[in-house]
């Protein structure tokens, strides 16, 4: 009797242990920033309340950063300027966000 228990004790177990799965939900989103026939030099990341999280120097032609759900704004500049702007955007957990500088400061924001 105490072995049929134990033998039902295990398969329970290794019924349960083969259930559970790894949790598979995004909890961050990703920005990615092209730049497509400029050349910036410099970047900033603002969250909503003007903090900045991520500032780089001379960021490469196209970079993504991991960023929690909220609401953002980012700043790039090039030679001869120092920006024009803020722009805002929105990160969604398991989403792609793009921001693409096309000859200018100021980037075209998609949702993918």
């Amino acid at each position: 009797m105490k072995t049929r228990f134990k033998i039902g004790i295990c398969l329970l177990l290794a019924a349960g242990f083969a259930a559970c799965d790894k949790d598979e939900t995004p909890v961050v989103g990703q920005l990615k920033v092209e730049y497509i026939n400029m050349e910036a030099t410099f970047v900033s990341i603002y969250t909503e309340a003007g903090n900045e999280i991520y500032s780089k120097q001379n960021p490469k032609s196209n970079f993504t950063v991991d960023l929690n759900p909220g609401n953002y704004a980012i700043l790039s500049g090039s030679s001869g300027s120092s920006g024009s702007g803020k722009e805002y955007f929105q990160i969604q957990a398991g989403r792609t966000t793009r921001a693409s500088y096309h000859n200018s400061g100021t980037p075209i924001i998609n949702y993918e």
